[in-house]
């Protein structure tokens, strides 16, 4: 229960359609300063302070209109950069930051404060419809920004002179197979990527994986969403491989399950046999099926894609005649060309007489 002390926002704040089918909030009733009361009921809760929540793609445009940031045509290269440089990752719907965004945004916070400021942005925007409007030449716009602009590059590069950034590790869950410790995300030419944070005394590096629901149908480990080199995406148990203890990387891996399919792994369960329910990927395909043999609800590979719908009887004898329209007017159209052809012969026949002067002019 509580008691509204100060209006705040609610005083301009009107009630949505949906929030007037809500249940009125219980709150107190006036009080007056000294007034005794009866303690009826006492109940103990602990409530912690939640952070908000990460912006989604919808979310982050919807904040960038509001704050003046861009324009409609801006909006989606801007999120499509930010991913592409990985300075945020997608986590289901959200978008979160990594380290190496994090890294960046701290370091240009600290020698281009104004650039990176929300008003520098929201200026630029009303600078570039002055220019627009007539009321701003371009010349002098740029030559107010150069000017502040080059000085804080020049003092950037002098303090950042071979000084090397270094992007803090990020703490993964998987366990390196070989000393045991937790891997790290590292940066490199290809991506992010898990490598051990014993190096060099331990090498061992592995392909940023993304664990899907579920659980492998024969040893009922991870399944974990892989990338072929030809960049198709397959499902694979998080045992197939493991380096055999001792041996050095050039050796080969030891295979433990060889659990491996092209279908998308759900999160449900089969009522049969418990195992992990699979779908076709691709769109429309929400129909899952299970995929082990020795349920009874099992079904085979060759029958798991929709069935296309089969042709009426009807349907042959309405596409043939409508192919014969067509036909149609190919030969009205070559009739057409036809009697055109005709009427010009006559025009052919006048520039003969032409022709024929000729000789006589040479005799």
């Amino acid at each position: 229960l509580s008691v509204l002390i100060f209006k705040g926002y609610t005083a301009v704040y009107e009630e949505s359609s949906d929030d007037e089918q809500e249940k009125p909030s219980k709150q107190l009733p006036k009080l007056s300063e000294g007034q005794v009361l009866t303690l009826l009921k006492l109940e103990k809760e602990q409530k912690f302070t939640e952070p908000p929540q990460r912006y989604t793609e919808a979310t982050l445009i919807k904040a960038l209109e509001e704050k003046g940031i861009g324009r409609p045509s801006t909006y989606a290269p801007t999120i499509s950069t930010i991913s592409s440089h990985e300075y945020v990752v997608k986590t289901g719907k959200y978008l979160e930051p990594t380290m190496l965004g994090e890294t960046v945004t701290e370091t240009m916070e600290e020698y281009f404060p104004d650039i990176v400021d929300l008003k520098f942005t929201e200026k630029m925007e009303l600078g570039l419809d002055d220019i627009e409007l007539g009321k701003l030449g371009w010349r002098d716009y740029l030559k107010g920004f150069y000017g502040d602009f080059d000085s804080s590059v020049k003092a950037a590069e002098e303090a950042l002179e071979g000084k090397r950034i270094k992007i803090p590790d990020e703490v993964s869950e998987e366990i390196c197979p070989e000393c045991g410790k937790n891997l790290v995300v590292k940066h490199g030419r290809f991506g992010r990527f898990l490598a051990c944070p014993g190096f060099p005394d331990c090498n061992f590096t592995m392909p940023l994986v993304v664990e899907m629901p579920g659980r492998c149908p024969k040893c009922g480990s991870r399944i974990l969403k892989r990338t072929s080199k030809k960049g198709y995406t397959f499902y694979s148990c998080e045992n197939g491989t493991k380096r055999a203890p001792g041996t050095e990387e050039s050796e080969t891996f030891i295979p433990v399950c060889d659990f491996i399919t092209w279908e998308v792994p759900t999160k449900d369960d089969c009522p049969s046999c418990g195992n992990t329910l699979f779908k076709n990927s691709g769109r429309g395909q929400r129909k899952s099926f299970c995929i082990n043999p020795e349920c009874s609800a099992f079904v085979p590979e060759e029958n798991r894609r929709y069935k296309k719908a089969e042709k009426k009887e009807g349907d042959d004898s309405k596409k043939t005649a409508a192919k014969k329209k067509p036909a149609a007017k190919r030969s009205d159209t070559g009739k057409k060309k036809t009697a055109t052809a005709a009427k010009k012969k006559p025009t052919a026949a006048k520039k003969k007489p032409a022709k024929s002067a000729s000789p006589k002019t040479a005799e």
